[in-house]
């Protein structure tokens, strides 16, 4: 008899799970078929993300040109903050696209197209940070703060935070270590346009002295390369460089290195009419301390 109940009382247990299991799933797929549907929305509606620095929106001409030629191609994402009877009401914070909502705004369009997401309030910053960390769209330093802000509000450990944020730890670590720049830093790999991958490297750089270095050096080759691409016209698409000074200092900046390692190296140029050549003399036995003379490693 016991075992008979004990059955029934599974059974029973069992076909209730289910149920609730049914209702849960058809609750999601209402959601995701919500989250489908593009809405038209008031623009007055929806609001910009709370605690986030409203700044101007540049150089969204281009933007507003694509979008009056080929239209909207991806709407915004909104979270609903309270909502009323119809599916369609109520207030909205925007989740992503903040420039695409401006240049709707600066079209005159009263009503935007929307994707709709159940987020709660708690998840919201959360899932507004995942979006800009895949989007693979935002400036780089923009998303190191946003991601240490994250990290400290949380407590999050690296583990955590990265499987929170959906990114690669490696990717992490390098955001996070992008803190320590500071803002003439910032603008300059800001104003030139430094790759990512330059950026993280430079991030690698522990001594604040020897990364500013690096970074000075580094724009300083970019803009003779913009420089000379820009000047030298037809001359460019055969390879022609008009200034030589990025590789004189390359070559300098590693003899220095060598002769700081205690290896007595030196470094020649030599110019004939129709070329250079630059020698670096590096000896076979190199003594164990070598005396670096104070010389300018720049060519002026």
């Amino acid at each position: 008899m016991k075992k008979r109940q004990i059955k029934k009382q599974n059974k029973q247990l069992t076909a209730e799970r289910k149920t609730q299991e049914i209702k849960l799933m058809l609750k999601k797929l209402e959601l995701y078929k919500e989250h489908l549907t593009i809405h038209l929305i008031e623009a007055d509606r929806i609001a910009p993300p709370p605690n986030e620095e409203s700044d101007p929106m540049k150089d969204l001409g281009r933007l507003c040109e694509s979008i009056r030629r080929c239209g909207l191609i991806e709407p915004l994402t909104v979270r609903r903050v309270c909502g009323e009877e119809t599916s369609f009401g109520g207030v909205y914070t925007l989740i992503s696209g903040k420039r695409r909502f401006a240049a709707l705004k600066q079209l005159g369009l009263t009503k935007v197209p929307c994707k709709i997401i159940e987020t709660p309030a708690s998840k919201a910053k959360e899932t507004r940070l995942n979006v800009r960390m895949n989007e693979g769209k935002n400036d780089v330093f923009s998303l190191a703060e946003a991601a240490n802000e994250f990290k400290k509000e949380t407590n999050m450990d690296i583990s955590a935070l990265c499987a929170s944020l959906s990114c690669g730890r490696e990717r992490m670590e390098r955001l996070l270590a992008l803190s320590d720049f500071s803002l003439p830093e910032r603008e300059v790999c800001r104003t030139l346009q430094f790759p990512e991958k330059l950026v993280f490297l430079l991030g690698q750089i522990e001594n604040r002295r020897d990364r500013a270095r690096a970074i000075a050096e580094c724009g300083s080759c970019l803009k003779h390369l913009y420089r000379t691409y820009e000047t030298c016209g037809d001359a460019r698409k055969e390879g022609i460089l008009t200034s030589l000074l990025p590789f004189f200092n390359a070559a300098d900046r590693l003899t220095a290195q060598l002769r700081s390692a205690g290896i007595a190296a030196r470094c020649k140029r030599t110019e004939r009419e129709d070329s250079f050549t630059v020698t670096i003399e590096i000896p076979k036995r190199s003594a164990r301390t070598v005396v670096v003379s104070p010389e300018s490693t720049n060519v002026s």
